[in-house]
């Protein structure tokens, strides 16, 4: 019979729910009452503690002790077995859940997407074959372009990139074989530290950093940002010649040689400096913009006087780049202030706009780029 107003199955349903809507009325009521009387022992409590209460003191001890008797007939009918059964129990899922968590923090935007080079989770990427791409009539070229990152056989892609790759067949935009790649850096420009790279770029950018949350936060620029064009040349000519391959020469960069700050400060490698000049200068960056390395600087070797310390000392000693200091004297560099070599690469050339130097970036981080320009399309 259907169940429709006035029914026997509709009149049936209706107690049924009736009485359902009467047993959790009185389950809430119950539990209501509980917190009630707890909360009631609570206040009792606090009052037995501000005043001597001896009645109050002896209900809550009676409380107390009938808890305790009911937990210990529970353990007694429980039994050991069964108590040490749900602890092994308990402690295994707790091992379970923390070796998930620390294996879901290991795993968090760590795998790398071999076409677009983008950090993502193990479960947002799909693995691609090159055996079963190439039975669709995908050629070795596109491959080559896509499978960019390990040239393996088997890599994993993230979902739009794969989703160009299986279903439109073609390279996605953000691949990095779209020129979006960094270049291959030489190892002897790979090898300079910040103030040797200072010395061999040929752009030098001043912009001022401040943290946005304390100083462990994000970075951020204020102020303007200037961008002064220097010569390789005249910086690297301004190092003394080594008379080893271990020497090692303290240099101080100035913005300008009658400011008494210095804005960055350490140790100069000349040998490697100038093996990476060597290198800067045949790149085509270099070549565009008619960098030249003269041969002859390391003739003037007595215009600047030379430190021949050992490497030891200089690396634990050294200042390898400070903020703007108030004393010069200040430095925990001692004993090298008066020997260091000051110089001001920057100083008498005019700085030019970042907006219409379409290389400044390339030329003023040679250790990122090489020389190299990376040219998107």
């Amino acid at each position: 019979m259907p169940n429709i107003r006035g029914s026997r199955n509709y009149k049936a349903s209706k107690k049924a729910q009736s009485r359902r809507d009467e047993y959790y009325k009185k389950r809430r009521e119950k539990k209501r009452d509980q917190y009630n009387n707890q909360q009631k022992l609570l206040m009792r409590t606090r009052s037995t503690n501000l005043r001597n209460d001896n009645e109050a003191t002896l209900l809550i001890e009676n409380h107390r002790r009938r808890n305790n008797e009911n937990l210990r007939h529970f353990r007694e009918r429980e039994g050991s077995e069964v108590r040490n059964r749900k602890r092994k129990i308990a402690k295994e899922r707790w091992d379970r859940c923390v070796n998930e968590f620390e294996t879901a923090i290991r795993q968090f935007h760590s795998h790398v997407c071999n076409c677009c080079g983008k950090m993502y989770r193990i479960s947002q990427l799909k693995t691609l074959n090159k055996s079963n791409l190439r039975k669709r009539k995908i050629t070795n070229h596109f491959l080559n372009k896509v499978f960019w990152v390990e040239k393996k056989d088997e890599a994993k892609f993230c979902f739009s990139c794969a989703k160009d790759i299986e279903t439109l067949f073609r390279v996605p935009k953000m691949a990095l074989s779209n020129g979006l790649d960094f270049p291959v850096v030489d190892d002897d420009i790979k090898k300079l530290n910040r103030i040797e790279e200072r010395l061999l770029a040929p752009r030098h950018v001043f912009q001022t950093l401040w943290t946005v949350k304390g100083p462990s936060g994000q970075f951020k620029t204020k102020g303007g940002i200037v961008n002064v064009p220097v010569e390789v040349d005249n910086t690297v000519s301004s190092l003394p010649r080594p008379i080893n391959d271990s020497s090692m020469v303290h240099v101080r960069l100035a913005r300008k040689m009658e400011y008494v700050k210095d804005y960055m400060s350490g140790v100069v490698r000349t040998t490697l400096l100038y093996n990476a000049a060597k290198t800067f200068v045949q790149k085509p960056l270099a070549i565009e913009e008619n960098i030249t390395l003269s041969s002859d600087w390391h003739m003037d070797v007595n215009h600047h006087e030379q430190t021949n310390l050992e490497d030891d000392f200089y690396v634990q000693n050294a200042i390898y780049e400070t903020l703007l200091v108030e004393n010069e004297n200040e430095y925990s560099f001692t004993g090298l202030v008066d020997k260091s070599l000051r110089i001001a690469p920057a100083e008498g050339f005019r700085p030019t706009s970042i907006l219409f130097d379409d290389k400044c970036e390339y030329l003023a981080f040679p250790t990122v780029f090489g020389g190299y320009r990376m040219t998107p399309f």
